[in-house]
């Protein structure tokens, strides 16, 4: 496998909490950062099937119109992830 190096910036407790995953399995920094990108593109493209996925289910029978009570599932899972993710923002 052909590799590239470069340097990256991380917030200081990023880093640190990155570090210690890696530790915590054996792995390289370098190695352990490499796994999460490849992940995070899985699960990129994976939210991407899905959305087109939707979008042929609505082009062919027309808008999905939740119930309010699944708006409000939605706002409250949209709304724990946004919670997650603001650590890698």
């Amino acid at each position: 496998m052909t590799v590239r190096k470069f340097a990256v910036s991380f917030p200081v407790e990023l880093h640190r909490l990155a570090q210690q995953a890696a530790a915590e399995e054996g792995l390289s920094l370098s190695a352990w950062l490499a796994r999460a990108s490849e992940h995070e593109l899985r699960h990129c493209a994976l939210v991407a099937d899905g959305l087109a996925a939707i979008g042929e289910l609505e082009a062919a029978h027309g808008a999905i119109t939740p119930s309010a009570e699944d708006r409000s599932w939605v706002a409250d899972v949209l709304a724990s992830a946004s919670g997650q993710r603001r650590l890698a923002g």
